[in-house]
C-alpha cells in the first residue's frame, strides 16, 4: 500500500467525485469562494473527506467523528488538508476597538476552537478502517497541511511594508494576522505530525515543489501579496 493506492481506495469507497479546495473553502455560508471569483484558483485534485467521513459513519452505524476538509497525494506523501478562512475571521471576529489582551483570548479561543488534533486523529482512524490496515501510515508518509486565504509567513508586516501591497490588507490588521499565524503554527507543531501552513494561493505551488519522500527538508515558502 502506497499514497496513491490508500487516495484511490478511499475515493473508491465514498464513490466520490474530485474537487478543489477553492469549492470546499465557504467563506460565508454556503458560498463557495471559487464563485467569487479567486484570482488564482487551485488546480489540484481533492476529494471531499468530510462527506468520505459521513459515508463511513453512515456505513459503520458510528457517531459522527471529526475530520479533515479534503485528503489528495503527491508521490509516496499523503496529504490531510483542512481549509480555514484567516480573512473572515480577523475582518468580522477582531474588532479594532479591542484591547490586546482581549485579542489574544479570542485567537487562543478560536484556535482550540478549531480542534485540529481530534481531526487529524480521526482522519487517520477512518483511513485506517478503510484499508483494513491497523496502522496504514506506518509505511505512507502523511503530511497534515493547514490552508488559508491570508500570508502566513509570521512576521507578515515586514513583508507587507517591503512590498507595500496596501490594496491587499486594506481591511486586515498586521498584527493581528501576525498573532494568529503565530497561534496556528505553534498549534500545528504541537500535534507530533509532519504539517506545513499555506496561502491558498499557494497551494498548488507546494503540492508541485513538495519533494516525494522528503517530509523533513524545507520545502519553500510560497508566500505571494
Amino acid at each position: 500500500m502506497n499514497a496513491t493506492n490508500l487516495y484511490s481506495q478511499i475515493k473508491s469507497y465514498s464513490n466520490l467525485d474530485e474537487t478543489q479546495i477553492c469549492v470546499l473553502h465557504k467563506p460565508k455560508p454556503n458560498t463557495p469562494c471559487i464563485n467569487n471569483p479567486c484570482s488564482n484558483p487551485s488546480q489540484t485534485k481533492v476529494v471531499d473527506f468530510d462527506k468520505v467521513k459521513s459515508i463511513f459513519c453512515r456505513l459503520n452505524n458510528q457517531p459522527q467523528l471529526a475530520s479533515v476538509d479534503c485528503i489528495t497525494h503527491k508521490g509516496d506523501n499523503f496529504l490531510f488538508v483542512e481549509i480555514k478562512s484567516n480573512k473572515n475571521f480577523l475582518t468580522h471576529q477582531l474588532k479594532s476597538s479591542n484591547a490586546e489582551a482581549e485579542d489574544d483570548e479570542i485567537i487562543k479561543s478560536k484556535v482550540a476552537g478549531y480542534n485540529l488534533k481530534k481531526k487529524i486523529s480521526d482522519s487517520i482512524l477512518i483511513c485506517n478502517k478503510i484499508s483494513g490496515n491497523t496502522n496504514v501510515f506506518e509505511s505512507i508518509p502523511c503530511i497534515y497541511v493547514l490552508v488559508t486565504d491570508t500570508n502566513t509567513i509570521e512576521d507578515p508586516a515586514q513583508r507587507f511594508l517591503a512590498n507595500m501591497n496596501i490594496l491587499a490588507y486594506n481591511s486586515i490588521d498586521i498584527r493581528k494576522l501576525t498573532k494568529l499565524n503565530k497561534a496556528l503554527r505553534e498549534n500545528l507543531e504541537s500535534l507530533g505530525y509532519t504539517n506545513r501552513y499555506v496561502k491558498c494561493s499557494d497551494f498548488d505551488d507546494y503540492i508541485r515543489n513538495l519533494v516525494v519522500s522528503d517530509l523533513h527538508s524545507e520545502t519553500l515558502e510560497y508566500q505571494h501579496l
